[in-house]
């Protein structure tokens, strides 16, 4: 649709596609926000209230009747969910995160805890006469290019006879 594609490497850029994709990140944003206000409000309360930094008033803040009032939550919230990138240690300093640990250190501990921990592992299938003229079976060829293909599987196949034409080597089948 119009939308898809507002701002991209090709085309003008104009107001209007400016304004839609401001809406889009804004949205993001805001769920962003929402997130982490769901998921941390108890932990970032705490390590604001722990710093002291109750009296600077932040960017955002909403008004009770005539008189403005910000929350704790409120404002610790509006000091971490700004955009900015925090490094590991000023997380665990806003209560963004629990603790600090390795990858390998935190599967020794799911481990230690009889916790199922799954490894990841790629197997790669032997290539067949059937995928070296079909192609891999998430590929569909037409009648050209499997045409194409036979005649590569076919040339590699006779330059290997060749090869061992001319090395005098001998196939013996046991019996």
């Amino acid at each position: 649709g119009k939308n898809k594609q507002p701002v991209g490497m090709f085309g003008d850029v104009t107001k209007d596609g400016m304004n839609t994709m401001q809406v889009m990140i804004d949205r993001i944003h805001e769920s962003f926000r929402e997130h982490v206000r769901e998921a941390r409000e108890d932990s970032l309360v705490k390590a604001f209230v722990a710093e002291g930094d109750t009296d600077k008033p932040p960017s955002n803040y909403f008004q009770l009747g005539s008189q403005t009032k910000l929350s704790h939550s409120q404002q610790s919230l509006d000091r971490v969910a700004n955009g900015d990138v925090f490094l590991g240690v000023q997380a665990l300093k806003l209560g963004l995160v629990d603790r600090l640990i390795t990858s390998d250190e935190y599967i020794a501990e799911r481990i230690q805890n009889d916790t199922r921990v799954l490894k990841l592992v790629i197997h790669r299938r032997p290539v067949g006469l059937s995928t070296l003229l079909m192609g891999p079976p998430h590929h569909s060829f037409g009648w050209k290019q499997w045409i194409v293909r036979a005649k590569n599987v076919a040339s590699m196949i006779a330059s290997s006879w060749s090869d061992i034409n001319a090395n005098n080597v001998q196939l013996k089948m046991d019996t």
